[in-house]
């Protein structure tokens, strides 16, 4: 059970009740304690008060109230969070000024990071010591390492943040001069280790000053390093190659923008993430690409993730999403009921069994809203609300009676049309910038297109004249802004494609050019970009 101390009280108890000290207690409130203040699941929900009636007295003799330390190698790697650990061992390093950190709450705590071994362990172990700790007790420390003295810790909890680590609590006690037979012993292996030690500070010291370089080893010799010759914060540069980059390992998906894991929100929406907790992230697209490298000696498999994919394929994480949901990689089809929360990397195939027109005016004029109902193989029905400003981007894409691919759209079960549907669930499906709407193949175009080759365009045309252009992409240029006739800035993406008009010909006169600007469609424009960059297309 939990015991509190509030102001004043802190000082007034501070020689009356000792660490590892055994007391017996009375006239103390208990109190509810609620569960987030509980750290470990086995403490009671109780948390006691210390009143001017209660009555605290040592059944411990004076003095006798030692911590119980640990040598660093006994501290168990399978132990939980909240189990404590009082622990001894040698002082290698002590980090030379405190850092700030930001908690998930908000709230702004410092820490230094302290080295520790023993005789007993083949990689030294990091303490981190957080906020008056870091302060005083840590200045202390520094001004002691180079004599690799023995210093003890109370009250550790172990971490995995980095690697296995010791984090102090607010229970950790750092004390200079510990005492006790542990002790002895690991002061008697300090005295007959000191070259060994000495150069394992040394290197310490090399690996932890930000201003040395890094040094570049080949496979082989990564392969080769093992706990007994590696430090745990040891850092190496590889000049590797991808010899066989298999795009279908590429994994592109919708996470959070502060901590990257997977969401069902659409790209650019805001919510509140459940796994960091966060308020106000965003969803946007994140990259994982698995690829084995070589550099002649070995191979390894590893794994780049967004900021390291965008560095390798040289476009932005949204490019790379939308290469993988249209272009390369043909998003596998998921009948409706296989789904839920987005498509994702999915693809529903359905057919239009329905439109419905909801006017603003009695007379049928003013379309207001429209709703399209589509329904799959196995007869699972899902509906779209489009309205007034989707009518237009959507209006002849959608036709009655066709077959489309459906990818990158949000997904909800419909409740309240499904309990009034006796032949089965209804879904509503919600198209955003990033949905791809596509006609399956060999149906009949919603558009006839009549294709022309460049050169069969008039050299004088109209402006309302309009053209079905074939030809081959050769140039695609980055996004720019281009001002339109009516004096407005707008995102454009320029195209360049050329033809011939005889298979015969070799000359330069007879290969036409043309360039197409996209405006505003920001799916076409990552499109392009991407197609041109992953085939080699380059400016």
């Amino acid at each position: 059970m939990r015991g509190t101390l509030f102001g004043d009280q802190i000082s007034g108890h501070q020689d009356a009740l000792v660490y590892n000290g055994v007391y017996e207690i009375a006239n103390a409130p208990i109190r509810p304690l609620p569960d987030q203040y509980r750290r470990d699941p086995t403490e009671l929900p109780y948390t006691m008060g210390f009143g001017r009636q209660t009555f605290i007295h040592p059944l411990s003799a004076p003095g006798s109230c030692l911590p119980e330390y640990l040598c660093v190698s006994q501290v168990p790697k399978t132990a939980n969070s909240y189990d404590i650990f009082d622990v001894i061992g040698t002082l290698l390093y002590v980090e030379p000024v405190a850092r700030e950190v930001t908690s998930k709450q908000g709230r702004k705590n410092t820490v230094r990071e302290i080295m520790i071994t023993d005789h007993g362990t083949e990689q030294p172990i990091v303490v981190s010591a957080w906020n008056e700790l870091s302060g005083n007790e840590c200045e202390q420390l520094a001004s002691l390492v180079t004599s690799l003295p023995v210093v003890g810790f109370t009250g550790l909890r172990v971490s995995t943040y980095r690697g296995f680590s010791l984090t102090g609590t607010m229970s950790t006690l750092i004390d200079a001069n510990p005492i006790g037979p542990k002790v002895d012993n690991l002061k008697e292996w300090v005295g007959r280790s000191k070259e060994l030690l000495t150069d394992l500070q040394t290197r310490i010291n090399k690996v932890r000053d930000p201003n040395m370089p890094i040094p570049i080893v080949n496979l082989n010799n990564l392969k080769n390093k093992k706990a007994k010759n590696t430090l745990q914060d040891e850092r190496y540069k590889l000049n590797v190659t991808i010899p066989a980059p298999d795009f279908k390992k590429i994994n592109a998906y919708l996470g959070c923008s502060h901590c990257g894991k997977r969401t069902d929100y659409a790209a650019g929406e805001s919510f509140t993430c459940e796994n960091c907790t966060k308020d106000g992230v965003l969803s946007e697209p994140r990259i994982t690409f698995n690829c084995v490298v070589s550099d002649g000696t070995d191979q390894l498999e590893i794994t780049a993730f967004t900021a390291d994919t965008t560095i390798l394929f040289q476009m932005s994480a949204s490019d790379i999403f939308h290469l993988q949901h249209s272009l390369i990689m043909r998003p596998p089809r998921k009948r409706i009921k296989e789904l839920s929360g987005s498509t994702g990397p999915y693809t529903i195939r359905a057919k239009v069994i329905e439109k419905t027109n909801v006017h603003s005016e009695p007379d049928g004029q003013g379309l207001e809203l429209q709703i399209i109902t589509f329904q799959d193989e196995e007869g699972t029905k899902m509906r779209t609300f489009l309205h007034e400003h989707e009518l237009e981007f959507f209006q002849g894409v959608i036709q009655d009676n066709l077959e489309y691919d459906i990818s990158n759209a949000k997904l909800k079960l419909d409740v309240d049309a499904t309990s009034e549907n006796p032949d089965g669930q209804i879904y509503d499906i919600f198209f955003n910038i990033d949905t791809i709407v596509k006609p399956v193949s060999g149906e009949e175009a919603p558009k006839a297109l009549n294709f022309v080759l460049i050169g069969s365009i008039p050299r004088k045309v109209a402006l309302e004249d309009r053209y079905d252009v074939l030809g081959v992409v050769i140039y695609v240029d980055r996004c720019c802004q281009t001002t339109a006739n009516i004096e407005r800035t707008a995102d454009a993406c320029e195209v360049m494609i050329v033809d011939h008009r005889s298979v015969n010909s070799q000359v330069d006169d007879n290969i036409h050019f043309y360039k197409h600007k996209l405006y505003h469609k920001k799916t076409f424009k990552s499109q392009f970009i991407a197609f041109a960059r992953m085939f080699g297309i380059s400016p």
